[in-house]
């Protein structure tokens, strides 16, 4: 995380405190960290941004998955379910995108 991405970081309480300042912030186009417990929970992000994320989705779900998703945050959405469903009752270990590559026998450069 960089020295901005800290910057931004906002505990629960004081988002609870301040709401109006945090969104000032988000408004001119800071994506805020919302903490909870010293854990970064939720994001807040200008409107744009999520549109443009949104409309740029469209491009790269019509590219890989053959029009599965509706958008980005749809197919996020998924991984994240799928994630959590396997991982219920163990010892979560991070996923490392080289490794998932690795396993089903691709390497970077067949993804373009």
């Amino acid at each position: 995380m960089n020295n901005e991405e800290l910057g931004n970081m906002v505990s629960i309480t004081e988002f609870s405190k301040k709401p109006s300042q945090v969104l000032k912030k988000t408004e001119s186009g800071s994506t805020q960290y919302i903490l909870k417990n010293n854990k970064v929970v939720a994001v807040l992000m200008d409107i744009e941004l999520y549109k443009t994320i949104n409309e740029a989705s469209a491009l790269w779900s019509a590219e890989l998955d053959d029009n599965e998703w509706d958008n980005i945050i749809d197919y996020a959405q998924a991984l994240l379910a799928v994630k959590k469903s396997e991982t219920v009752g163990q010892d979560v270990k991070p996923l490392v995108w080289e490794e998932l590559l690795s396993n089903r026998d691709f390497k970077r450069t067949d993804l373009k």
